[in-house]
């Protein structure tokens, strides 16, 4: 089966103890049913829709691990079995529409659904301490 892999930019975490890691819906444009926020990705600050429902969460997470990739540093997570599943199926139904990475009820990135995604994701953080905080609480929550 061919892995696929997600790049995505973080912003800082929170300094609690575990995270709640989530996949939901998103949109930039107004969606029935989803609330309103905002997000910062790189210095700007943008509107989202974001829907309430989780899609996917720590639970599915199976193993997270850190390591440098390229200039920065980087999370890179193998959901369970089932996580997988989930994942593949919601993201062959949601080809070029939006999903929101969200960490502790932050959003930290929306991206467009560009192919199915199942065992593997890889988040890209800025420094390294980040990508070690980041896998320690997503393992912790699990």
């Amino acid at each position: 089966m061919k892995k696929k892999a997600l790049l995505l930019s973080l912003s800082l975490l929170k300094a609690s103890l575990s995270a709640e890691f989530e996949i939901r819906d998103a949109s930039h444009s107004p969606v029935e049913g989803f609330s309103e926020s905002t997000y910062e990705p790189g210095t700007e600050k943008r509107k989202v829709y974001i829907d309430s429902e989780v899609l996917v969460s720590s639970k599915d997470v199976e193993d997270a691990f850190n390591q440098k990739a390229g200039d920065a540093y980087s999370v890179f997570l193998t959901f369970t079995d089932e996580g997988s599943k989930k994942l593949k199926e919601l993201t062959e139904k949601r080809i070029n529409k939006e999903l929101a990475f969200v960490i502790d009820g932050e959003i930290l990135s929306v991206f467009t659904v560009m192919a199915p995604i199942s065992k593997n994701a890889q988040l890209t953080t800025f420094s390294k301490d980040e990508a070690e905080e980041l896998t320690k609480k997503i393992l912790n929550h699990n």
